[in-house]
C-alpha cells in the first residue's frame, strides 16, 4: 500500500514537472513570436532597448536558465555562493567549451560598471542577442550533457530533448533582428520578474450572459492554449525534420571531404613516384 502511494506521488510529481516544462517553453515561444511579429509589423528590425517584447523575452529566457537549476543551498546548509553567482559560474563553464562563448563571457567580465552576478548573466544574454548568437550558445549548453546533468535536475527544461533542443532552435529567429542595448548595472538590476501575457494571448470577445462569463472565458482560454500547443507541436515536428536533414547533409559532406582527402593523398603519392623516376633517369 505504501509503495503504491509512493509510486502515485512520483507520477504526480513527474506530471507536474512536465506541465511546468511545457508551459514555460510554450510561453517563451509565444513571447518570441510576439517580438518577431512586432518587428515585421513595424517594418523595422532595429529594436530599441526599451521595446516591451524584447524585455519580456529576456525575462523568459532567464526563467528557462533557472528552471531546474541545482543551487548549492538546496543540497547543503552552508554555501558560500549566492544562486546568482552559481548561475554565472555555469555560463563561465560553458565558455570553456567554446572559444566564441569564452570571448563573450570575457567581454562581460571586463565591463567596468557591471559587478553583480545576476547583472552579468543578463548582460551576457543581451550581448548574445546583439551578436545574433543566443541560439548557438543555448545549443552548446544543451549538447553538454555532463554539465547539464551536474547543474540541472532531471526534470529541467534544458535536459529534455523535446524542450531543450526546441528552445535552442526557436531562438534562431532572433538572427533577423538588430538591436543596440545598453549594458548598465542600474538598468539590468531593475529587470522585471514577470511578463504580462495579455499582450500575447488574444481571447475573442463575444456577447454572453453574465452568469456564463466565467465558464465561457475559461473555455476560450483553454481553446487558445490548445491551439498554441498544436502549433508548437507542428513547429517541433518541422524543426526535428530540418535537424535530421541537416545531420544527414553534414554526414554526406563529411564523407565527401574524406574521399577528396584520400584522392588528394593518392595524387600526391603518384606525383612523388613520378618525380623519383625522373630523377633516376
Amino acid at each position: 500500500m505504501a509503495s503504491t502511494l509512493y509510486s502515485s506521488n512520483e507520477v504526480a510529481a513527474s506530471d507536474s514537472h512536465a506541465n511546468d516544462r511545457n508551459n514555460l517553453l510554450l510561453l517563451t515561444r509565444l513571447v518570441l513570436r510576439g517580438l518577431l511579429e512586432h518587428c515585421m509589423q513595424a517594418n523595422n528590425r532595429m529594436l530599441a532597448a526599451d521595446t516591451p517584447q524584447l524585455q519580456h523575452l529576456f525575462i523568459m529566457v532567464e526563467k528557462v536558465l533557472r528552471h531546474g537549476f541545482k543551487y548549492a543551498a538546496q543540497r547543503t546548509l552552508i554555501t558560500l555562493k549566492t544562486p546568482e553567482m552559481e548561475l554565472w559560474n555555469l555560463i563561465e563553464r560553458i565558455g570553456r567549451t567554446s572559444k566564441e562563448i569564452e570571448e563573450s563571457v570575457s567581454c562581460v567580465q571586463q565591463l567596468p560598471h557591471i559587478s553583480s552576478p545576476i547583472c552579468r548573466v543578463r548582460a551576457w544574454l543581451r550581448l548574445a542577442v546583439m551578436q545574433k548568437k543566443l541560439s548557438d550558445y543555448f545549443q552548446a549548453l544543451v549538447e553538454n550533457k555532463l554539465l547539464l546533468r551536474e547543474c540541472y535536475e532531471d526534470w529541467a527544461l534544458l535536459r529534455h530533448e523535446t524542450t531543450g533542443v526546441v528552445m535552442a532552435g526557436s531562438l534562431i529567429g532572433l538572427s533577423v533582428i538588430d538591436c543596440n542595448l545598453f549594458l548598465r548595472e542600474d538598468d539590468l538590476s531593475r529587470q522585471a520578474l514577470s511578463v504580462d501575457l495579455n499582450m500575447y494571448i488574444k481571447i475573442p470577445t463575444v456577447l454572453i450572459d453574465s452568469e456564463d462569463d466565467e465558464e465561457d472565458e475559461e473555455n476560450a482560454k483553454k481553446k487558445s492554449m490548445d491551439r498554441l500547443a498544436k502549433e508548437a507541436a507542428d513547429e517541433l515536428k518541422n524543426i526535428l525534420d530540418q535537424k535530421n536533414y541537416l545531420e544527414e547533409l553534414n554526414r554526406q559532406l563529411a564523407a565527401n571531404v574524406t574521399n577528396l582527402k584520400l584522392r588528394l593523398a593518392r595524387y600526391e603519392v603518384g606525383l612523388g613516384s613520378k618525380s623519383a623516376s625522373v630523377s633516376e633517369v
